[in-house]
């Protein structure tokens, strides 16, 4: 599959801006120190930003699943994507089925994902207080998956399952202050990992209607160490 995500930004940035980006910077530096050096990589970066007002995306997968035995199943797919933001992306998958009865089912499950920035991120620019610098030099957010999945059909309609899952998060996008020109910009910043469980009750009426009783705990710990 291929096609265009929605990327097209608000206001692209121009060679005004560049302009006035420039003057803002040198107005700010002092000419003893040399400080007017310091433009250069802010302007490069909007020069990038510039660039990727608009985000193609191209993707293809593939998925297939094998019977190891009439009671145990292993379920594997890929996932390609290739971004003009983010450049070429692997997404792998896999899933171990075991089915020892008609009414229990277990799964092990792994996989990873990832978030390419949009153009908002890399692309918005707003000049003067208050505003904002895009960041063309942003990399995708990337997590990996990690379940253990227990199913038990108990009668007609009415289902429990429990899991325990792990989250690892890394690359995560955030808004952070460039100390070069004093705006906002977003960066690439910090790890988040998260573990728990969750145990659920189903129950499906034959009329259609339905009713879920669920109770859900999460240990969520990032970089710093912070919960």
């Amino acid at each position: 599959r291929q096609g265009l995500a929605e990327g097209v930004i608000i206001r692209p940035t121009t060679d005004a801006d560049l302009t006035a980006m420039k003057r803002e910077l040198e107005a700010k530096a002092d000419p003893k120190e040399g400080a007017t050096e310091t433009a250069a990589p802010n302007l490069d970066r909007m020069r990038k930003a510039q660039q990727r007002f608009l985000i193609a995306v191209i993707s293809a997968f593939i998925q297939d699943e094998f019977a190891i035995r009439d009671d145990l199943r292993l379920s594997t797919g890929l996932r390609y994507d290739h971004t003009t933001v983010a450049g070429a992306e692997l997404s792998p998958r896999a899933a171990l089925i075991y089915a020892p009865t008609a009414r229990t089912t277990v799964k092990a499950l792994v996989g990873s994902a990832y978030r390419a920035p949009n153009s908002y991120e890399t692309s918005y620019t707003v000049l003067g207080e208050g505003g904002q610098l895009g960041n063309g030099d942003l990399d995708s957010e990337r997590i990996r998956t990690a379940e253990l999945v227990w199913s038990q059909r108990i009668d007609t309609g009415t289902t429990m399952t429990a899991s325990l899952f792990r989250y690892d998060a890394r690359d995560l996008i955030s808004q952070v202050l460039d100390e070069d020109s004093g705006l906002l910009t977003f960066a690439n910043r910090g790890r988040v990992t998260a573990q728990g469980m969750e145990v659920a009750v189903d129950h499906v009426w034959g009329n259609g209607a339905s009713a879920r009783a669920s109770y859900s705990f999460a240990e969520v710990e990032d970089s710093a160490g912070q919960a």
